[in-house]
């Protein structure tokens, strides 16, 4: 809540809107795995049980860890001049959420596969949804996005055709 709110008092009110939408679809999506796998949960230590809620598969807060934290360094990260700081602001939310996963199996109240079909998931939900919000970018500035591989780049340079391969765009 405090980042959408920094994020709406900057001015910066299409991200807060698009984290807002990415966070809370990415909860939906828990929920609805959650709901259709129905895996009881392990039974390490039982006065855990008691506050832990609901079936253990996909680990919620192993989920929820790269869905909020990742998109939210990224959303955060985005006006930095360094790309390096912005790569290692990434890596310490993926060392956050790899530690919380590891503390789900610790406390015992997930099993390994739950904490990671969590992270999985919400790795996937995030970079799905940073995809769509820069696809969505580049649509509107009328900039074409292009998916360019070693060879059509090799091809395309000896056509004297400018590539940029940080955003994988190609320009004239």
């Amino acid at each position: 809540l405090l980042l959408i709110f920094g994020l709406w008092s900057r001015g910066r009110k299409g991200e807060a809107r698009w984290y807002t939408a990415a966070v809370l679809s990415g909860w939906a999506l828990y929920a609805l795995a959650k709901f259709a796998v129905h895996r009881p949960r392990p039974h390490v230590i039982s006065r855990l049980m008691h506050g832990a809620g609901g079936f253990s598969y996909p680990s919620g807060h192993s989920m929820l860890a790269p869905i909020i934290f990742g998109l939210g360094i990224i959303v955060c990260a985005a006006p930095w001049p360094s790309p390096a700081l912005r790569r290692a602001a990434l890596v310490l939310a993926a060392l956050f959420a790899l530690a919380i996963g590891f503390s789900r199996v610790y406390v015992g109240v997930h099993y390994p596969s739950d904490v990671v079909g969590g992270l999985l998931l919400g790795t996937a939900w995030s970079s799905g949804a940073a995809t769509f919000a820069h696809r969505e970018r580049l649509e509107r500035s009328g900039e074409q996005l292009v998916t360019v591989g070693p060879q059509l780049r090799r091809l395309v340079a000896r056509e004297h055709v400018r590539v940029e391969t940080r955003e994988q765009r190609v320009v004239d």
